[in-house]
């Protein structure tokens, strides 16, 4: 074999470890990167069809959510407006309410108070039961309940600790 045999075959075998050399720098990450975002695609084409198949279902979460406020204590003002109402229609007196401590939470404010009220025990019942269906987030810390027989008062009162989680 002559000198351009060699050649030959030593330019076929620099381009072929150019090929692989560049295939292992340049395109296997690039086909691997390909392969990932094809996996993505996949996962957002399926949540896509999931949502586009459920869009009435997801539309009612929007019932659960509190609504939007306009300034920085306008939602505090709402909730509490709102409770003193359904105390008023249902018999009932709120005492005294006590603010305890604001902690922000992401979009979200949380809101502590100390509320006192007074009236029946079923007014109490059905109260604590429409503080579980207010769109706002309510956790009923702790709650006291007194009996005017007890207290020698003409009505129950009650003691709640609560947190509102709303905008």
């Amino acid at each position: 074999m002559g000198i351009r045999s060699w050649l030959g075959v030593v330019v076929i075998v620099v381009i072929c470890a150019l090929l692989f050399v560049a295939d292992g720098t340049l395109y296997r990450p690039r086909r691997e990167r390909l392969r990932e975002l094809t996996r993505e695609l996949a996962i957002a084409e399926s949540e896509h069809a999931y949502v586009a198949g459920h869009s009435i279902e997801l539309e009612r979460i929007l019932d659960l959510l509190p609504a939007d406020v306009d300034g920085v204590n306008e939602g505090e003002q709402q909730f509490l407006s709102n409770i003193s109402q359904q105390l008023q229609g249902a018999g009932m007196v709120l005492t005294r309410v006590e603010p305890r401590r604001v902690q922000e939470d992401g979009s979200y404010t949380r809101r502590t108070f100390k509320l006192e009220v007074e009236g029946g025990y079923r007014e109490f019942a059905n109260f604590l039961r429409y503080m579980e269906l207010l769109p706002e987030v309510v956790i009923v810390k702790s709650f006291e309940l007194h009996s005017r027989q007890v207290r020698r008062g003409s009505k129950h009162s009650a003691t709640l600790t609560v947190t509102v989680i709303g905008y």
